[in-house]
Protein backbone atom coordinates (compact mmCIF):
# COMPACT_ATOMS: atom_id res chain seq x y z
CA UNK A 1 0.00 0.00 0.00
CA UNK A 2 1.52 3.58 -0.75
CA UNK A 3 0.46 6.14 1.62
CA UNK A 4 0.43 9.37 0.50
CA UNK A 5 0.53 13.18 2.59
CA UNK A 6 -3.04 15.23 2.06
CA UNK A 7 -2.54 17.56 -0.54
CA UNK A 8 -4.29 20.41 1.96
CA UNK A 9 -1.17 20.16 4.55
CA UNK A 10 1.81 20.98 2.26
CA UNK A 11 2.57 24.11 0.91
CA UNK A 12 1.89 24.99 -3.00
CA UNK A 13 4.52 23.60 -5.56
CA UNK A 14 6.23 20.91 -3.59
CA UNK A 15 5.44 17.32 -3.74
CA UNK A 16 3.61 15.03 -1.46
CA UNK A 17 5.57 12.54 0.59
CA UNK A 18 4.88 8.55 0.33
CA UNK A 19 5.25 5.78 2.38
CA UNK A 20 5.45 2.11 1.37
CA UNK A 21 2.83 0.28 3.71
CA UNK A 22 3.05 -3.41 4.32
CA UNK A 23 -0.19 -4.81 5.77
CA UNK A 24 -1.14 -8.13 6.62
CA UNK A 25 -4.14 -10.16 8.18
CA UNK A 26 -7.55 -8.05 8.99
CA UNK A 27 -5.89 -4.70 7.20
CA UNK A 28 -5.60 -6.12 3.99
CA UNK A 29 -8.28 -4.93 1.51
CA UNK A 30 -9.55 -2.77 3.80
CA UNK A 31 -8.77 0.97 2.53
CA UNK A 32 -9.30 1.76 -1.41
CA UNK A 33 -7.47 4.26 -3.44
CA UNK A 34 -8.41 7.54 -2.79
CA UNK A 35 -9.60 6.79 0.97
CA UNK A 36 -8.02 9.02 3.59
CA UNK A 37 -6.61 6.97 6.59
CA UNK A 38 -5.03 7.78 10.00
CA UNK A 39 -2.14 5.76 10.82
CA UNK A 40 -0.66 4.96 14.53
CA UNK A 41 2.44 2.91 14.96
CA UNK A 42 6.12 3.74 15.53
CA UNK A 43 8.22 5.41 12.99
CA UNK A 44 11.06 3.64 12.91
CA UNK A 45 14.64 4.49 10.76
CA UNK A 46 16.93 1.68 10.43
CA UNK A 47 20.50 2.74 8.51
CA UNK A 48 21.38 0.14 5.29
CA UNK A 49 24.21 -1.25 5.00
CA UNK A 50 26.69 -0.99 1.64
CA UNK A 51 27.00 -4.66 1.95
CA UNK A 52 25.58 -7.20 3.77
CA UNK A 53 29.20 -9.06 4.29
CA UNK A 54 30.81 -5.84 5.93
CA UNK A 55 29.77 -3.74 8.78
CA UNK A 56 29.88 0.01 6.93
CA UNK A 57 26.42 1.65 7.19
CA UNK A 58 25.08 4.40 4.71
CA UNK A 59 24.16 7.71 5.65
CA UNK A 60 20.50 6.97 4.09
CA UNK A 61 17.63 5.08 6.18
CA UNK A 62 15.26 2.46 5.22
CA UNK A 63 12.13 3.50 7.32
CA UNK A 64 9.11 1.63 8.14
CA UNK A 65 6.10 2.26 10.42
CA UNK A 66 5.47 -0.94 13.04
CA UNK A 67 1.76 -1.11 14.30
CA UNK A 68 0.17 -2.27 17.14
CA UNK A 69 -1.39 -5.67 17.00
Amino acid sequence: MRLQESPEQIPEGETPHTLTLVVYDDLVDVAKPGDRVDITGVFRAAPTRVNPRVRTLRATYKTCILLPI
